[in-house]
């Protein structure tokens, strides 16, 4: 089974203080999340990455995953896309 790690960067200078949960949300069934971490640099850029997993029989391609922020009273910040 192959595994791809994808890389969503955003900008997000103005919530630099910010805390976000990840919540799981419905995935092709032949794939899954396996792992997520984040981090910010020196300038306040957030990096999620993460790393899906393949677990059917058929290839994929450009499986899109989708990233969505929200700060620390549950309400929506944005939404980043990626492609692996």
């Amino acid at each position: 089974m192959k595994r791809n790690t994808v890389l969503i960067a955003g900008c997000l200078a103005i919530v630099c203080f910010m805390t976000f949960s990840v919540q799981l949300v419905h995935a092709a069934s032949d794939v899954r999340i396996v792992s997520h971490s984040s981090f910010y640099t020196s300038t306040n850029i957030l990096y999620v990455i993460g790393e899906v997993e393949n677990t059917g029989d058929v290839a994929t391609k450009f499986t899109k995953v989708t990233a969505t922020f929200y700060d620390s009273e549950d309400e929506f910040i944005s939404t980043k896309i990626g492609y692996v």
